[in-house]
C-alpha cells in the first residue's frame, strides 16, 4: 500500500516493499528507480540463513548502508526519522547484495520523492 506523502517541500509517495530470494552474492533489485527521484529509506530489515556480509546499494554498485555481518539465522533491523532517511541517487534503483548465496529476506519501507 502507497500514499501520498508530505515533509518540507518534498512531495512523494510512501512504499513498502519485501524481496525474499535463494541468491543475493547478485545484486536483486528490491524498488525500481523513477526518473528524477529519488529514494529515501526510513526502516529496513534483513534477514540471512547463511553468515555473511549483507547490504544495501544503489543499481550502480554505490553502497547506501555499511557491510552487516551476519551470523548464519541472523538478521538486522534499523529505523531513521522522517527528516534523516538514507537516501539513494536520485533515479537509481535499491537493490540487496550478499556476499554468499543463501536465502535472504529483505523489507525496506520509505518514500520517493
Amino acid at each position: 500500500m502507497s500514499q501520498d506523502y508530505a515533509f518540507g517541500n518534498l512531495q512523494g509517495t510512501t512504499f513498502s516493499v519485501t524481496l525474499d530470494n535463494a541468491d543475493v552474492s547478485t545484486a536483486r533489485e528490491i524498488t525500481p528507480s523513477e526518473s528524477g527521484q529519488k529514494i529515501y529509506i526510513t526502516s529496513f530489515c534483513i534477514s540471512a540463513v547463511t553468515a555473511g556480509n549483507y547490504w544495501l546499494q544503489d543499481e550502480d554498485d554505490t553502497q547506501v548502508t555499511g557491510k552487516f555481518y551476519l551470523a548464519a539465522n541472523g538478521g538486522v533491523v534499523m529505523n531513521f526519522p522522517k527528516e534523516t532517511p538514507l537516501e539513494v541517487v536520485a533515479g537509481a534503483a535499491l537493490e540487496v547484495k550478499g556476499s554468499v548465496s543463501g536465502n535472504t529476506s529483505v523489507t525496506v519501507t520509505g518514500y520517493k520523492a
